[in-house]
């Protein structure tokens, strides 16, 4: 399903002053090397999330392709003293995308994008986390970051990617991942190498806000920043195995190498042997060398019977531990031990019952958008019949006089009928018929409570109705009324379609069809065409009239 593009995107200013030229940095998508610096928060800090500076007070409309146009007219000069081999990752393709047209984007049941189009998206939340218009930097963390501009972010990527839209969650998270570690990049590069804060805020990098650079400084240099940086290097010190994946996150390795062997899902043992063994079958390092041993040695130990099934007890849990809170290792960001190890309804299977139910909303929303359409439908064909909107206000006002009206109207079956001309009529008419046509009577009755009484009713000769086109043409029908579509007000014979048929000295148009009236249902039954004396369904028996061609119903021809 594709999303339309979203025009007058809204984009995040800063105030402080007028904005440099700005170029993008390489960020890879690859394991983090500066959890010292920008890793996690100790429980004091996570209660009380510093900032630096107010929201911004306003948002002003610009669209992607202006931002792309932005970066196509930075500056080219570097600094002699930085040597770059090459430039900023820009992913010039997506920025180019026509509108209307989209990458979709494949999930697998985990909430990880998986496949060839996903590396597209990571690489464009890289670029994104590294736009400090859109992304501010000078926050102390991604929590803190205004919804205003998340929201521009994810409008951003709706615009340019299909298929996301009920993986919010996972992508705000791997956007702010990659905000974390380009803002790590950023000190290691630009802070650590100078020694004083005056050094460090003269040699702003050329792609970041000089006011947001100037507030990353003095916070790195507080002791708030310096005591973090030293709680995250003890952290990241017991970390002391590296993976050989790149930038290709787990879920795709897992993803690739299980459609390689038949759609079978690997073991997080298993990709962990498989994403720190080199090219040459060699481990990575010491560490990893004992941990895959170790690995094997319970793999071997399984029967063919057992699988190593993802669990708290699978192999890699016995050979690294049990899962912390909130991560579970060696899948990829995103799914956490709540989810695939606790109970059933797991977040993936929320996600989906959600999709499910927003198909059958969407079904719903369809069906009465259709209703909607046949009643304006509808409308149309009265209006076309009735002409013009004072004359269906007034056969609306007639309609509600007929309901005040109905319950005063005899309900029994036994109910005398009032003489009238159409009865006299019919008299002479059967008068007129001969023998045979008068053995051919028959008694018929209406189970409605509007219907007439039980009566002699004639069938009537239909060699004497004239102005019947064709054999084809004629047939028996029933007519249902304007006001109340299920109602049946009268039987008759179809007469004439022809368009230029006159009845009560009105051509029938392409609306109306003549109908000889046999028996009136609903005598009370105001026409819609009358015409001399003929008012009602019960004056017209035995006449033709002029009846909208849209209510009237085949019994047979």
């Amino acid at each position: 399903m594709q999303y339309s593009t979203r025009s007058g995107i809204v984009r995040s200013r800063m105030k402080a002053g007028p904005l440099p030229n700005i170029v993008d940095h390489v960020v890879h998508d690859q394991p983090s090397t500066c959890h010292q610096d920008q890793g996690m928060m100790n429980q004091d800090q996570r209660q009380s999330i510093p900032r630096q500076r107010e929201p911004p007070s306003g948002l002003t409309p610009t669209s992607s392709q202006q931002l792309y146009n932005q970066e196509e007219n930075i500056s080219k000069e570097k600094d002699s003293a930085l040597k770059r081999k090459r430039g900023p990752r820009r992913m010039d393709e997506i920025w180019a995308l026509p509108e209307g047209k989209f990458i979709k984007i494949t999930f697998n049941d985990k909430g990880q994008p998986v496949g060839d189009s996903a590396k597209k998206l990571i690489g464009y939340l890289g670029v994104l986390a590294r736009k400090g218009m859109e992304a501010p930097l000078d926050y102390n963390d991604w929590r803190a970051v205004p919804t205003d501009n998340k929201d521009l972010l994810w409008n951003i990527l709706m615009s340019k990617f299909d298929g996301i839209e009920d993986y919010k969650e996972w992508i705000m998270k791997s956007l702010g991942k990659k905000w974390k570690d380009y803002k790590c990049m950023l000190k290691r590069k630009f802070y650590e190498i100078y020694k004083t804060d005056e050094e460090r805020i003269a040699n702003c990098p050329e792609t970041v806000i000089p006011e947001q650079w100037e507030k990353l400084v003095y916070f790195w240099s507080s002791p708030e920043g310096q005591q973090r940086s030293s709680t995250n290097k003890f952290n990241r010190s017991k970390l002391v195995t590296t993976h050989t994946a790149g930038t290709k996150s787990f879920a795709r390795v897992n993803h690739d190498e299980s459609t390689n062997r038949g759609g079978k899902e690997l073991s997080r043992a298993e990709i962990f042997v498989l994403t720190h063994t080199k090219k040459n079958k060699e481990p990575m390092n010491k560490a990893s060398s004992d941990h895959i041993k170790r690995i094997r040695e319970l793999q071997s130990k399984l029967s063919e019977d057992n699988e190593d099934s993802l669990g708290p007890e699978d192999i890699f849990s016995q050979v690294f531990g049990k899962e912390k809170h909130g991560c579970i290792r060696g899948l990829g960001l995103g799914p956490i031990p709540s989810e695939l190890f606790g109970p059933k309804h797991t977040h993936q299977t929320c996600l989906r019952m959600t999709r499910e139910a927003r198909i059958e909303a969407d079904k719903k929303v369809d069906m009465l958008n259709e209703k909607i359409h046949n009643m304006e439908e509808k409308y149309r064909k009265m209006m076309e019949i009735f002409g013009t909107e004072e004359n269906y206000e007034k056969v609306m006002a007639m309609f509600t006089s007929m309901q005040q009206t109905k319950t005063s109207e005899p309900l029994h079956n036994d109910a005398p009928i009032a003489q009238s001309d159409h009865l006299k009529d019919r008299q002479n008419y059967e008068n007129e018929c001969s023998p045979e046509e008068n053995s051919q009577q028959e008694i018929e009755s209406s189970s409605s409570s509007h219907l007439v009484p039980p009566r002699q009713v004639l069938k009537v000769n239909r060699r004497t109705i004239k102005n019947v086109t064709s054999a084809q043409e004629r047939a028996e029908v029933i007519l249902k009324s304007p006001f109340r579509p299920y109602h049946s007000v009268a039987q008759g014979t179809l007469i004439s379609k022809d368009p230029t048929t006159q009845v009560g000295g009105e051509k029938l148009g392409n609306q109306f069809w003549e109908i000889y009236i046999e028996i009136a249902m609903v005598p009370s039954e105001k026409l819609i065409r009358s015409y001399g004396k003929f008012k009602t369904i019960g004056d017209a028996v035995l006449q033709t009239i002029a009846w909208p061609s849209t209510f009237v119903e085949y019994i047979r021809t």
